[in-house]
């Protein structure tokens, strides 16, 4: 991507209004799975995962079940929760109405996100969100986490953001 392109795609970020930027923040997790009061599952075991679950247990909006790439955790449960195979739970749940919050977050991974949903989508799962629509709709619980903040203060700080960028 050259710079006019990446000045193209920042002026476009920066010029949604706050409105529709809290919107999002506010209802994509519910547009993308329907919310924690269905059932849902989250997608990786690891260290996000584990953060995720024991905060949605103070919640008391528990997952029905993890699923993990890692064979070794298979059959094993994290906080009462069982942690499964992709392919075991497409078997196990009705995976185009369950949803998926995926959890996977490994900072120095060469591979993109849509390399790593392709294949829940390959079993089935229609209804997947991402740790950071989780995140947003429930900052104070979530949120910051590492470089993960709500996009209204990136929107609010639009001023300083592109001040930043004009200087690289």
């Amino acid at each position: 991507m050259n710079k006019t392109q990446l000045e193209s795609r920042l002026g476009s970020l920066l010029s949604e209004s706050l409105d529709s930027v809290l919107d999002r923040e506010r209802h994509t997790l519910e547009s993308k799975i329907g919310g924690l009061d269905g059932q849902f599952i989250l997608f990786g075991a690891g260290h996000l995962g584990r953060k995720v679950v024991k905060r949605l247990k103070t919640m008391e909006k528990l997952p029905a079940a993890f699923i993990d790439n890692n064979s070794a955790l298979w059959g094993t449960e994290l906080e009462g929760v069982p942690i499964m195979s992709p392919a075991e739970s497409a078997r196990k749940f009705d995976a185009g109405s369950v949803g998926v919050i995926v959890t996977i977050w490994c900072g120095e991974a060469t591979d993109r996100m849509s390399d790593r949903l392709q294949p829940l989508m390959d079993l089935g799962f229609k209804k997947i969100a991402l740790f950071g629509h989780l995140a947003w709709k429930f900052a104070d619980d979530f949120m910051p986490h590492y470089f993960l903040d709500k996009p209204s203060k990136v929107i609010e700080q639009a001023v300083e953001v592109q001040r930043a960028f004009d200087l690289l």
